[in-house]
């Protein structure tokens, strides 16, 4: 089952809680109500990847834990992740599902999550993409400023 399947089938009322119920979701329902209307008249672009999620419990001493759900990909063959949060929307829809996130979560909660990490840089496949033209613009002034030795390599070894 690809992403736009289960988006087509998902109504906004099984969705919005489970998006209200997302501790770092910004709560602009309507925004989201609105990508949901979005998503289920934009064609898919298929790609080799595959959505998963998991649920991850970062401890980091003294007491300081942080849990959440990460959404991420996978390619067939592949055992590296990726971060899914600038993928073009059309991509994210012509995803795979992988069967056992879709089954430990449930469809409403998985297309939540999906449409949350979607919309992190933005509500518009614009705001993504200007958020990342801005992204790759710092590293090339980055870039620069090393090559001219006006910062330097804070590169570990």
């Amino acid at each position: 089952m690809k992403l736009k399947d289960l988006i087509e089938k998902t109504e906004w009322e099984n969705i919005k809680n489970h998006l209200e119920n997302i501790d770092e979701c910004d709560k602009n329902l309507s925004g989201y109500e609105d990508v949901l209307k979005f998503l289920k008249l934009l064609p898919p672009k298929k790609v080799p990847t595959t959505i998963h999620i998991r649920h991850i419990v970062d401890d980091y001493g003294d007491g300081d834990v942080s849990e959440y759900e990460d959404v991420y990909g996978m390619e067939p063959e592949d055992e590296q992740t990726w971060a899914l949060d600038f993928s073009p929307w059309e991509e994210w829809l012509g995803m795979d599902l992988d069967q056992g996130s879709l089954e430990e979560y449930g469809e409403d909660v998985f297309v939540s999550r999906c449409i949350w990490e979607m919309t992190y840089h933005g509500y518009t496949p614009q705001d993504v993409q200007e958020k990342l033209d801005k992204l790759a613009k710092q590293v090339e002034k980055t870039k620069e400023r090393l090559k001219n030795g006006k910062l330097k390599d804070a590169t570990l070894q």
